[in-house]
Order: C-alpha cells, then sequence, then structure tokens
C-alpha cells in the first residue's frame, strides 16, 4: 500500500502512529526526523483552555470552566457572518460602547499563562486599546490588572499587569506593528514573568523578568475594553480568544495557529 505523504508533519505522525517504518523511510534534505517526532509529541500535551470564547453568534465559554460573557454596550449587530468560515461568525467591538465580560470573578491567574486571539484590528489607535485583560477600576491592590493584553497608538503589542496597591508592570514590543485590516493570531505567554508576544504562530520579541502581579481578587476578565470605563476600548473583530493557564511551547504555538489556516484565510 502506498501513502502520499503531505507535509513532514504528516509523514512524523504516520511515523509516531505506527502508518510507517521509521527504519525505511528516506532522509529528507534539511529535516531531523527524530527531532521533528519529539517536537511532534509535544503537541499531545498540549494543556486544555481554562476560556475559549468563539464568538459564533454566542458568548459561551467552551471550556470546563464554564465563564459564559455578556454583552456590555453594543447594538442589534453584533455578530458579523462568514468573515472567516463559511456559517461562521465573528463579534465586532465598536471602539465606544461594547465591551464583553463574565457574570463572576472568574479567570484570576498570576502565574504562567498564554494569550491567543485571532482578530482583524479596524482602526487605528489614538491610544492603548484592550483586547483582552483581567482587573479593576481603581489602584488597589484587590483590584490590580492581573495579565492585559493591548495594542498602543503605534499598533504595536503591550503588556500590563500590577503588583501592591498599583503599581505599573508592563512591556512594549516596538518595531512589529499589527497590520490593520487583516486577519492575525495574537498571542502573549508568560513565563516565570517573562512576557513573549508571538504573530500567526512565529516568536517576536520578549521582555526581561517582571515582578509577579499580586491581589486582583476583586477584578475580573474583560474583553475590547480595560475596564467598565470608556477609556481603551478596542475597534475591531475578534473571532476568538483563548485563555490556557500555563506557556505553551514554540512547536504548540506552531500547531494552533496550523489548526486554523487550513480553514481561514489569513489575507
Amino acid at each position: 500500500m502506498s501513502l502520499k505523504i503531505k507535509s513532514v508533519n504528516h509523514l512524523v505522525d504516520l511515523v509516531r502512529n505506527e502508518k510507517v517504518n521509521f527504519i525505511k523511510i528516506p532522509q529528507i534534505k534539511g529535516v531531523d526526523i527524530e527531532t521533528k517526532i519529539v517536537e511532534r509529541k509535544e503537541l499531545d500535551t498540549t494543556p486544555d483552555p481554562v476560556a475559549l470564547y468563539n464568538f459564533n453568534g454566542n458568548l459561551d465559554d467552551s471550556s470546563d470552566t464554564g465563564a459564559d460573557l455578556t454583552i456590555n454596550g453594543g447594538g442589534n449587530n453584533l455578530f458579523y457572518p462568514n468573515f472567516l468560515l463559511s456559517g461562521s461568525q465573528s463579534a465586532y467591538f465598536d471602539g465606544s460602547t461594547c465591551y464583553f465580560a463574565p457574570e463572576d470573578d472568574a479567570l484570576e491567574i498570576t502565574g504562567d499563562l498564554t494569550l491567543l486571539v485571532i482578530t482583524n484590528v479596524s482602526a487605528n489607535p489614538s491610544d492603548y486599546v484592550s483586547l483582552v485583560t483581567h482587573g479593576g477600576v481603581n489602584d488597589a491592590e484587590a483590584e490590580n490588572h492581573l495579565y492585559g493584553l493591548y495594542l498602543n497608538s503605534n499598533e504595536e503589542l503591550y503588556w500590563f499587569q500590577e503588583k501592591d496597591a498599583g503599581t505599573n508592570l508592563d512591556y512594549t514590543l516596538t518595531g512589529y506593528p499589527i497590520p490593520l485590516d487583516q486577519w492575525v493570531m495574537i498571542g502573549a505567554t508568560r513565563t516565570s514573568n517573562v512576557i513573549q508576544f508571538w504573530l500567526n504562530g512565529a516568536k517576536l520579541g520578549s521582555s526581561t523578568s517582571l515582578s509577579a502581579p499580586t491581589g486582583g481578587g476583586d477584578g475580573q476578565l474583560f474583553i475590547g475594553s480595560e475596564n467598565p470605563g470608556t477609556q481603551y476600548r478596542y475597534t475591531g473583530h475578534i473571532k476568538s480568544v483563548k485563555i490556557i493557564a500555563s506557556a505553551l511551547t514554540e512547536a504548540q504555538m506552531m500547531e494552533e495557529f496550523e489548526q486554523i489556516t487550513g480553514d481561514l484565510k489569513f489575507i
């Protein structure tokens, strides 16, 4: 029986699943098959998300946490069809009235984590705009921001967290503006308080080690806004938000991107 090999990763998966004999497969120029097998093995241990919002006509959390969102502001045409997949939808944020938040104070994460956002930025921000953040309004430790993924006015990625009574801990990745009117997968990982940014599965820059966030017990998750106030509101479409309570590896991050590029048109 002959098998059609679609890619190196396809070949590696066949070897791992014992569909082909490793001894008999030909060497591929520039590819270490054994290393690839180890890399692909990592993907089997990719942790489940603690929150997953696909915005396919609803605000349900598809993870086991069950932190469903509610609409704050917005209007009738909140969900738009056919931006990515046939029969799929994305949520639109108008930059002034609309943001999402769960009904309870879920998703308090102070340790390692991963944020993944599939989005299309519709307007050049005049200030910082928040994609995903967890915090409150006041400079009190109980309302500290435990994590926050933003864009600044240059469309550059910005991370924000706080300790003590609202002491700012932040990181800006300069020189990598996110393009307007283009679907992208933005990623941020925190490992031992080092922030690493990602774009479409590829590693960008990283921070030095920040101090750990503290408090935050009275904060909550916000998508499209920093808090219930009007500042830092996001303008654009978001297809999905995924939150994982650990930092994905480089192989796992690329796998996340490969899972969507087979179906989504990134232009």
